[in-house]
């Protein structure tokens, strides 16, 4: 399983694409949005994998 953290706000058009691409929208917690924040993009991929 993936997930992205978007930062902003999502359109209207935007969130029907990703309903119709049977894809979840959900807030993050501020602890989530801070890790994902500060990882860079390798130690995201360890963070998953932990």
């Amino acid at each position: 399983m993936a997930s992205v953290t978007v930062l902003g706000t999502l359109t209207h058009d935007e969130r029907q694409e990703l309903a119709a691409s049977d894809l979840d929208v959900a807030p993050v917690s501020l602890q989530q949005l801070v890790v994902r924040l500060t990882l860079r993009n390798g130690d995201a991929q360890k963070e998953e994998n932990r």
